[in-house]
C-alpha cells in the first residue's frame, strides 16, 4: 500500500521532471537570445548551466540586502540562491508550495513542518535593472514565481500565492538580511504567518503591513 507520504513524494519528482523537461523546450537561453525575449527569471535549465552558479543558504547573511551594493556575479557567473528550509521564526516551519495545486495558476502558499522536499525549495534570483536586494522567488518544484494576490494587495491579510513569472511588480520581493524580512515591492506589505494558524500545517501566509514582529521574520535552516 502506498501511504500519504509516499504518494506526495511522488507527485512532486513528476511535476519536478515535467516542469524541467517543459521549460527546456519552451524558454532557455538560447532560445530567448534567438526570440529577441528575455526571460523573467532563470528557467529550471538554467540553473545548471556553466554561466550560472548555484548558492546553498543556510544563513541570512549570504543573501544580499537591499542597499547592500553586492556582487551579483561571481568569476563572471549569474548567483542563484536556493533556500531549502526558508522558515517563520514564529512556528519554526517552513515557507511550502501547496503540491494539490503546484503547476496551476494561482497556487497555494502555506507554512508546513520542515520535510526537505522539492515543495519547500526555493530558487532566489536578483531581479535584472533593478536595485540591490530585490528577488524574484520561485518554487523548485513548477518554477512558479511567489507573489502578493494583485486584486488584494495593499489590504492585510491579502494572500501570498505562486503564479507563472509574469515581470510584474508584485512578483518582486526586497529582503532585508538583517531584520530577515521581505517586503512586497507592490504593496510594500510584509510577508506574514498568520498567527491565528500558525504552528499547524496549512498555515496561511499572507501580506500584511509590516509590525517588526516575529511572524514577519523568516530564517534559513541547514
Amino acid at each position: 500500500m502506498v501511504t500519504r507520504t509516499a504518494a506526495r513524494k511522488i507527485r512532486i519528482r513528476l511535476r519536478t521532471t515535467a516542469a524541467m523537461g517543459a521549460l527546456a523546450l519552451a524558454l532557455t537561453p538560447a532560445t530567448a537570445q534567438a526570440t529577441g525575449a528575455a526571460p523573467a527569471v532563470l528557467p529550471a535549465t538554467a540553473f545548471a548551466q556553466a554561466d550560472v552558479q548555484v548558492v546553498d543558504v543556510t544563513s541570512l547573511s549570504q543573501i544580499p540586502g537591499a542597499g547592500s551594493h553586492a556582487r551579483r556575479d561571481s568569476n563572471s557567473k549569474r548567483i542563484v540562491y536556493r533556500a531549502r528550509l526558508f522558515t517563520n521564526n514564529l512556528g519554526g516551519q517552513c515557507l511550502d508550495g501547496d503540491t494539490v495545486t503546484l503547476g496551476h495558476d494561482p497556487a497555494k502558499v502555506q507554512l508546513w513542518h520542515c520535510t526537505g522536499a522539492e515543495n519547500q525549495v526555493w530558487y532566489w534570483s536578483q531581479v535584472a535593472d533593478e536595485p540591490d536586494g530585490r528577488y524574484n522567488i520561485q518554487n523548485s518544484v513548477d518554477l512558479q514565481c511567489l507573489e502578493g494576490d494583485s486584486a488584494a494587495i495593499g489590504t492585510d491579510g491579502a494572500k501570498a500565492q505562486l503564479r507563472t513569472c509574469n515581470r510584474g511588480s508584485n512578483q518582486v520581493w526586497v529582503w532585508d538580511g538583517d531584520a530577515g524580512t521581505l517586503k512586497n515591492l507592490d504593496g510594500g506589505q510584509c510577508l506574514d504567518g498568520d498567527t491565528v494558524t500558525i504552528g499547524h500545517d496549512g498555515a496561511k501566509v499572507q501580506l500584511w503591513h509590516c509590525t517588526g514582529v516575529r511572524n514577519q521574520a523568516w530564517t534559513f535552516r541547514a
